[in-house]
């Protein structure tokens, strides 16, 4: 009675954990796909990115992702509100 009982309590997994993407970003949509490719492009090299959007569209999570999936993913990530700089 006790086994059934902590066999009903742990879960059963089916299919190992897949990775966290990039700085959080999650979506299985076509877009959302062809968004992450380009950040594990753009993450290789070592050109300045710039990322361009309104408000609320989720630049900092990309840039954050970009970071995290580059080889300078050790080092700080330094974000910088540029409205405030003016």
């Amino acid at each position: 009675m006790l086994l059934s009982l902590l066999l009903a309590l742990v879960p059963i997994v089916q299919d190992p954990p897949k990775p966290a993407p990039p700085g959080g970003i999650v979506g299985s949509s076509p877009i959302v796909h062809h968004l992450l490719q380009l950040i594990h492009k753009v993450s290789a090299s070592q050109s300045a990115v710039l990322i361009r959007g309104e408000s609320g569209t989720g630049k900092e999570l990309v840039a954050q992702a970009i970071h995290e999936s580059s080889p300078r993913a050790q080092k700080p990530f330094v974000r910088v509100h540029c409205g405030a700089l003016s």
